[in-house]
């Protein structure tokens, strides 16, 4: 468990590619920490707006800018940072009203922004043209791209009904799934590194693990005192980070189904069922 100051109001945590670190976002700084001694090892001072995002080789940071549309300002803007030189490289500009998120793609490639002006975006970092426009047909708050960058994961509050996390194939734009279950609205939303499972965090106090294939929550994890504003997990998949409202962020251990199906086949195989224990489970 992690907190102290600055914790509070924390909105963001990406682990690195080495597993080693974690990037941690508020709306006034970024920090990096140790993931052996969850010591903070680097803190960038900064207004970040609506948003912000890091690229998971570290290298560059995202975070959302103010533009005044008609009479009212927005923070419709994302502009992309080099980290080490703090410079400002590229400035993505097309969204009508505020930016709710953003995500890199995993090889750093693509971002893609989700706007209040119920749009999805997918940017070219190189160039910082837009490649795709996604129509959503209900506010969106919060998308994560598979390890591959074909599918992209986005929370979608629904009228009159719970938040659903609807996955929609990136190039043709097509929803692919839906996944129910949170009782509250979904805060943040990440795939596994094989992309076979998504963690949501929620303002149920509840963070959740859906099998991406069947639908199905496989996991829920509680602790939370207030509303969990994020989750992510681990490398290899074998833990989750979560950041609740409370300023804690909680660390859950994730072996993966098919690791607890090897285990169980492996305690079988060192520890076989006695002839009575094969009746009584009606195996013979």
């Amino acid at each position: 468990v992690l907190g102290g100051r600055n914790m509070s109001g924390c909105s963001s945590i990406i682990f690195n590619k080495n597993g080693n670190k974690f990037y941690v976002f508020s709306e006034l700084a970024l920090k990096e920490y140790s993931i052996n001694n969850l010591r903070c090892t680097d803190s960038i001072i900064a207004n970040f707006g609506k948003c912000g995002t890091i690229s998971p080789n570290g290298r560059f940071y995202a975070r959302s800018l103010v533009k005044k549309v008609g009479r009212r300002k927005v923070y419709c803007i994302i502009s992309i940072i080099d980290r080490s030189s703090r410079d400002i490289i590229k400035i993505l500009d097309g969204h009508k009203d505020d930016i709710l998120n953003v995500s890199f793609s995993n090889d750093g490639e693509t971002l893609a922004t989700l706007s209040k002006d119920k749009t999805i975006r997918i940017w070219n970092v190189s160039d910082g043209k837009c490649k795709k426009i996604i129509p959503l047909l209900a506010n969106g708050y919060n998308m994560a791209f598979d390890s591959d960058s074909k599918f992209l994961a986005v929370s979608v509050n629904q009228l009159y009904e719970l938040d659903v996390i609807n996955i929609y194939n990136v190039k043709t734009g097509k929803l692919l799934q839906s996944l129910k279950g949170h009782m509250g609205g979904i805060e943040s939303i990440r795939f596994s590194s094989d992309g076979k499972y998504i963690v949501s965090a929620s303002d149920d106090k509840t963070t959740k693990v859906w099998d991406v294939t069947t639908g199905i929550c496989v996991q829920t994890f509680k602790g939370s005192t207030q509303w969990v504003r994020n989750a992510i997990f681990g490398p290899n998949d074998y833990y989750i980070a979560s950041s609740s409202a409370d300023g804690i962020i909680r660390i859950w251990d994730f072996p993966p189904i098919e690791e607890l199906i090897r285990e169980t086949h492996r305690r079988f195989n060192d520890n076989p069922l006695t002839p009575e224990e094969r009746r009584k489970y009606y195996l013979e």
